[in-house]
């Protein structure tokens, strides 16, 4: 498990390190109560880019490890995050503006005090029934005979 050892150097260290050689104190909570699934928002932030640790810090401390997945690859990170709403108990690190162009699915917007993640998908429920099923539902059961073995014949 890796931590960033200093904001303004970018340096990342083993946590063990972090806390054993230089002292270091956990500086906020990576868990959170787990969001109902609502779908999620897909950012993918390149290293370099100035808004890369402000937002991980953010969405670590704030949205929590239990509703982020998050995947490092050499250039950047993926994130995906959970679609909801958080109250915004302090101003954020970053501006919204600059993440925007990294987001891939779904939206991200601030209103009202609320960090706001939307999926750009909705969970949809189709039901289909057949006509042959609802013909056969009617159909008296003969002898041994079942709906269902009814249906294999006729289909």
């Amino acid at each position: 498990m890796n931590c960033r050892l200093i904001r303004n150097y970018q340096k990342w260290v083993e946590y063990n390190v972090g806390i054993e050689k230089y002292g270091l104190e956990l500086c906020y909570e990576i868990h959170n109560d787990i969001l109902d699934y609502k779908g999620y928002v897909h950012i993918q932030i390149p290293k370099g880019e100035d808004i890369f640790y402000p937002f991980i810090d953010f969405t670590y401390g704030s949205w929590g490890i239990e509703n982020l997945g998050v995947r490092e690859y050499e250039q950047g990170v993926n994130i995906s995050m959970k679609a909801g709403e958080i109250s915004l108990q302090h101003s954020i690190s970053f501006n919204l503006d600059q993440l925007i162009p990294f987001i891939k699915d779904g939206t991200i917007e601030i209103a009202e005090g609320l960090f706001i993640v939307r999926s750009a998908y909705r969970k949809t429920k189709i039901q289909k029934v057949s006509k042959n099923r609802r013909i056969l539902k009617n159909w008296p059961i003969c002898g041994r005979a079942t709906r269902g073995m009814i249906v294999t014949r006729v289909i």
